[in-house]
């Protein structure tokens, strides 16, 4: 079996800092493939997943890291409970700590959405990613509250290492501006 991705490092090609750069997003893997950290320095989020049985059970994100950065500011943790896998072990719905309900739906592995509802159950938006062999091409985040409106971003120009990962990548923004992103990858 070939080493999977034990940690991926992703930043945008502009920063002079490079691989070095404080604003960053990491994820570490586990040998299977799952996610278990997400550190966003951007967001200052860090997530951890927790499973059980090889099912993904809890998400707990916690804002304003102080471990990664040097602002002192409150710590805001919640918690994202799984109430509901498929039989990939993959998250279908939850509920946030604060009553948010979340749907997580899949088309085979090329299609994702997950849409939020507020704690008195009204739709305020989806996000859905359109996949092919794997990576995103377009991401359309809908807003329904107060009017509905779509934003939609189109992943263009993806560059791969040897294994076939993404080592490169730009997002192209509704807007017209495109930002480019380096991905550095350690494997197992």
């Amino acid at each position: 079996m070939e080493a999977g991705i034990k940690t991926a490092k992703s930043f945008d090609k502009d920063n002079p800092l490079g691989e070095k750069t404080e604003k960053y997003m990491l994820v570490e893997y586990d040998e299977q493939g799952k996610p278990l950290k997400v550190v966003n320095t951007i967001q200052k989020m860090k997530s951890d997943y927790i499973y059980e049985d090889g099912k993904l059970k809890y998400v707990i994100a916690t804002n304003s890291m102080s471990d990664v950065d040097e602002i002192k500011a409150e710590v805001r943790v919640d918690t994202l409970f799984i109430t509901k896998n498929d039989d990939k072990g993959r998250k279908l719905e939850g509920v946030g700590g604060n009553g948010v309900k979340y749907e997580f739906s899949y088309v085979g592995c090329e299609q994702e959405a997950t849409i939020i509802y507020d704690e008195t159950g009204v739709k305020r938006n989806m996000m859905q990613l359109f996949k092919e062999n794997g990576n995103i091409k377009k991401r359309v985040t809908t807003f329904y509250y107060p009017g509905e409106s779509s934003v939609t971003s189109k992943y263009i120009d993806y560059k791969f290492d040897s294994k076939g990962h993404w080592i490169e990548r730009s997002l192209e923004r509704q807007n017209g501006t495109i930002e480019t992103e380096l991905r550095v990858i350690e494997y197992y």
